[in-house]
């Protein structure tokens, strides 16, 4: 009798450790990256330095297959422009930009540094022109890949704020100042001496 209790408890253990071992190694990691420095894994924060000449340097805490992403521009007119290059190495990912509408960011690069003695994959940008974006899912031995099951989205382009936008702010501000100033009392010192 103790024999069969201690069996189906090396049973059920072994079938809850199975429940959350499996489903751990089938999740994937969200990797989300732009080229002004600003980086996340799984919804936490990571920065990128800068490394010229080959853009920004983002360390992912990770090894991964080596290996060159180029990300096609989207624009009907160029498609067949490189809007970004993405290259990993050992635990790295740099992320290159091109600087054709002047250099504004970080990544931005005169000329791509392209690895031709590596993996390339090419891919499509996707958005509007001002908030562009590509995502990346690599298969094993792929660049990027790792058995953390890595999902990349590389941020080319940040939107910036619409000028009626900032219109409404700063007349918001204009009207909160004038509410408040009219609301908070003045104190002079005639106050304080009675």
């Amino acid at each position: 009798m103790k024999l069969l209790k201690s069996s189906q408890f090396i049973a059920a253990s072994l079938a809850i450790l199975a429940a959350t071992v499996i489903p751990a190694s089938s999740q994937s990691t969200s990797v989300i990256v732009d080229e002004f420095g600003n980086g996340t894994i799984n919804g936490t924060p990571f920065l990128g330095q800068p490394s010229p000449p080959f853009g920004l340097q983002y360390n992912l805490g990770y090894v991964v297959v080596p290996g060159t992403i180029i990300v096609r521009d989207n624009n009907p007119l160029e498609t067949n422009q490189i809007s970004d290059i993405i290259l990993f190495t050992n635990t790295f990912l740099f992320f290159q930009s091109d600087s054709r509408d002047g250099a504004d960011s970080p990544a931005d690069v005169a000329s791509f540094d392209i690895d031709t003695n590596t993996v390339m994959i090419q891919i499509q940008e996707q958005g509007v022109e001002g908030n562009n974006f590509a995502v990346y899912t690599p298969g094993v031995g792929m660049p990027g890949y790792s058995s953390l099951n890595p999902t990349y989205t590389f941020i080319s382009d940040i939107p910036e704020p619409d000028c009626g936008l900032i219109a409404v702010a700063g007349f918001a501000a204009f009207c909160c100042r004038r509410w408040l100033g009219r609301r908070i009392p003045t104190f002079t010192t005639s106050m304080l001496e009675s």
